[in-house]
């Protein structure tokens, strides 16, 4: 399946708030500080000193720092894509499409010009794997896996129906309920991304 770069911007797809609002909860810009970046940093440093068969964990934090800062120098060499190609080509020849659907996103993130070698296996793959989080009532992974695949191909049919939609509502009001503020946060990105659109009813409680 073509990507089209042009037609997608992980950095534009941010919550919008109400017009007559200026300023957002949280702008990574005014309310990150001087030691949340060096924190930060050396996060994403320690990540690359990591065992080396986890290449996975280096694209998650780089993504992160993209996302929080879209021109900084992530200093990503080629050692650095070769163990996350290797995690992806791990993923795929193991069967868990699922993180292969996630780790493919994040690496298209970071460079959305890379040939990740996606082929038809694979996609099929990815799309069963979002089909079985539907059929196990799995909202939160399958929000998870369609934002992945809706970054990497943004014409794909994901098949959002009435009963997707309100299966990750349920979700993320549940975990609303119970407090889980970092499931709510990873569900309600998904959700955006995947209508940027849709009204998640944040007010100042939850953020």
């Amino acid at each position: 399946m073509p990507f089209h770069p042009d037609r997608i911007n992980i950095h534009e797809l941010t919550i919008e708030e109400p017009e007559q609002q200026t300023e957002l909860p949280f702008d990574p810009e005014r309310d990150l500080t001087e030691e949340d970046w060096n924190r930060i940093w050396a996060r994403l440093e320690s990540c690359k000193n990591e065992d080396p068969k986890f290449g996975s964990v280096i694209a998650t934090q780089a993504m992160i720092v993209k996302i929080l800062k879209s021109k900084a120098d992530l200093n990503l060499n080629q050692t650095d894509w070769e163990r996350m190609s290797g995690d992806l080509q791990s993923s795929k020849k193991f069967g868990h499409f699922s993180d292969l659907s996630h780790l493919a996103m994040e690496m298209k993130t970071l460079n959305p010009k890379a040939d990740l070698g996606l082929d038809r296996i694979a996609w099929q793959g990815m799309e069963k794997a979002l089909e079985g989080c539907r059929t196990d009532n799995r909202w939160s992974d399958f929000a998870k896996n369609a934002m992945s695949l809706k970054v990497l191909n943004p014409d794909i049919n994901l098949n959002l129906d009435q009963t997707a939609w309100q299966g990750m509502e349920k979700e993320l009001a549940d975990l609303m309920l119970n407090e889980d503020w970092g499931g709510f946060s990873k569900l309600a990105m998904s959700m955006k991304i995947l209508d940027p659109d849709i009204n998640l009813h944040l007010n100042q409680n939850v953020w």
